[in-house]
């Protein structure tokens, strides 16, 4: 799978896992919702970009995974636009990106979700945030930033609650936070 998706699309469990073999784009203006139990499998250095809306909301028992075809070849990132609508990462289970696993510039709600197993050469290994992001009741661990924010990256508005941020390695400053 790859390329814009320009209608409001629902990924489903029927249709799991989803591989993604070039960048996929959420055009502006348009809903992409994951329901639970989907997986979604990137090529080496491929994204999801949303420009419009994401809505990726598991259960407790169910959750959505986003993960590398090959977790030896990382893909890129979730990267959520400056022109998107507020978007909702509930109960997901994200590892093995590279360039910040979610990449936020607008207004983000990240909660009950595991991130772990990334890397960025810059900033925000698990989540690097410019927008607004709320992120709350996530385990945030073992990721990397050659600079500054290894499990969260923030250079924007954030309200981080109860979350469990631990063993992420930072070159420069905020292994677990940089603010």
């Amino acid at each position: 799978m790859s390329g814009t998706i320009n209608t409001n699309t629902i990924w489903t469990p029927e249709g799991s896992p989803y591989v993604i073999t070039g960048n996929v784009i959420v055009n502006l203006g348009v809903r992409l919702d994951i329901q639970p139990g989907v997986k979604i499998l990137f090529s080496i250095n491929k994204y999801l970009m949303i420009k419009g809306t994401l809505k990726a909301i598991g259960t407790s028992q169910d959750s959505i995974i986003f993960t590398g075809l090959d977790t030896t070849q990382r893909w890129q990132r979730l990267w959520i636009k400056s022109e998107a609508s507020a978007c909702t990462l509930k109960y997901c289970k994200i590892s093995y990106a590279n360039y910040s696993a979610i990449y936020n510039e607008d207004t983000l709600y990240i909660g009950y979700c595991t991130i772990t197993n990334n890397y960025t050469d810059l900033w925000g290994g698990g989540v690097c945030n410019f927008g607004t992001a709320m992120v709350m009741n996530n385990v945030i661990s073992v990721n990397y930033a050659s600079n500054d924010g290894a499990g969260i990256g923030n250079f924007g508005k954030a309200t981080i609650i109860n979350n469990l941020i631990f063993n992420n390695i930072a070159d420069a400053y905020g292994e677990s936070i940089y603010n």
